[in-house]
C-alpha cells in the first residue's frame, strides 16, 4: 500500500474523496449504497465499486501495521495452500524460472510454493509480524510500503511478480500498479488477484458481500475495471481466470450465515449445489474472485 499525503487546511485534516472512479477514471457514477459509514460509489462506465471518501492515510497505514493483522482461521490456510498449488501451475507454463517478488506476501505461503519449485523467492509486506514469520521460512522480505521498496530497488527486476487480494486495499490503485510494473522484466509476468465484482455472488449480496468491509478494502473491482487499469498502466492482458470455492469448514459457516435456520436441514443438499454452482460460476468468469496475467504492453 502506498501512503496518499493528506492536507490540513485552517488545523483541520482534509480526506481524500476520491470523485473519478480509481479503476476507469470516469466520472460518471451512482451512490450505490453505505457500509460501515462509508458511502459506496457505482462507475457507470466500468461498474467498478469504490469507497467515496477516505480516512486520513495514517489511519489507512496502521490497519496494515498492526501485528494482529492477517489472523485467519487453520482451515482457511487449507483453501489459501490449494489456490496457490493451482496458480502456480499456470504460472510455470507461461515463466517457469526466474525471480519471484509477493507483494503483501503476508507469511509467505505463496513464496512457500514457489520456493519448492525452483523460484528465487522475495517479497514485500508492511506488517512485521507477518514479514517475521515469511523470512523464518527463508524468504527475502522488505517490512514496508512498495514505494520504499521501489525507491531501495532501483535497477532491480523480477521475472514473476504476483500481488494477490491487495489492491483492493489501495488508496491509489493506478499509482501502486504502474510501482509494481516498474519492477517487472520485459519479458515478466504479473499475476493480481482481487474479488471479482463481476460475480453472480457479488451482485446477489450487495452490501453484504463478505468482502466489501471498508475502510480495508476501498475499491471493488469489475473485471472490465480491471483490464481498463492494466492497460491504463502499461500492461496487456493475456488472461483472466475466475476462481473461488469454499472448504467444509468455511462452507458451514457461510450456510449459518445466509440460509435461514428452517432450511438448514438441507444442508447436504445445499453443500452440493454450492459447489456445483462455484464449478459454473468460475467457468463462465462471474466466481468469487478475478485473476488477471498480465505483460508489459509492447507498445509501451
Amino acid at each position: 500500500m502506498d501512503r496518499r499525503k493528506h492536507k490540513v487546511l485552517n488545523n483541520e485534516v482534509v480526506m481524500t474523496v476520491r470523485k473519478s472512479c480509481p479503476a476507469c477514471a470516469s466520472t460518471s457514477n451512482e451512490k450505490n449504497f453505505v457500509v460501515n459509514g462509508y458511502d459506496i460509489k457505482r462507475c457507470f462506465d466500468c461498474c467498478t465499486m469504490y469507497v467515496e471518501t477516505l480516512p486520513i492515510s495514517e489511519a489507512l497505514a496502521a490497519i496494515y501495521t498492526s501485528d494482529s493483522y492477517y489472523v485467519l482461521p487453520t482451515d482457511s490456510m487449507q483453501r489459501i495452500n490449494a489456490e496457490n498449488e493451482r496458480r502456480l501451475l499456470l504460472i510455470k507454463k507461461i515463466k517457469p524460472s526466474g525471480h519471484f517478488l509477493d507483494i503483501g506476501c503476508a507469511h509467505g505461503l505463496l513464496l512457500d510454493k514457489a520456493k519448492q519449485v525452483g523460484y528465487e523467492t522475495q517479497g514485500v509486506e508492511p506488517t512485521l509480524a507477518n514479514a517475521t514469520v515469511a523470512r523464518g521460512k527463508g524468504h527475502e522480505v522488505f517490512n514496508g510500503w512498495l514505494s520504499d521498496f521501489v525507491a531501495q530497488n532501483v535497477g532491480q527486476y523480477f521475472d514473476v511478480i504476483t500481488c494477490l487480494d491487495v489492491i483492493e486495499h489501495i488508496d491509489d490503485p493506478k499509482s501502486f500498479l504502474q510501482l509494481a510494473a516498474s519492477l517487472l522484466a520485459e519479458d515478466g509476468l504479473m499475476v493480481i488477484s482481487t474479488p471479482n465484482y463481476s460475480g453472480v455472488i457479488a451482485k446477489l449480496l450487495g452490501a453484504k458481500d463478505p468482502y466489501m468491509t471498508p475502510p480495508e478494502h476501498i475499491t471493488f473491482f469489475s473485471i472490465d475495471g480491471m483490464r481498463k487499469l492494466s492497460k491504463a498502466c502499461g500492461f496487456q492482458v493475456n488472461s483472466v481466470q475466475s476462481f473461488g470455492s469454499l472448504i467444509p469448514a468455511e462452507m458451514d459457516r457461510s450456510i449459518q450465515r445466509y440460509i435461514p435456520r428452517p432450511l438448514q436441514f438441507f444442508s447436504p443438499l445445499i453443500r452440493c449445489g454450492v459447489n456445483i454452482a462455484f464449478y459454473l460460476m468460475n467457468t463462465m468468469k462471474v466466481g468469487l474472485e478475478q485473476e488477471l496475467y498480465l505483460s508489459k504492453s509492447p507498445s509501451k
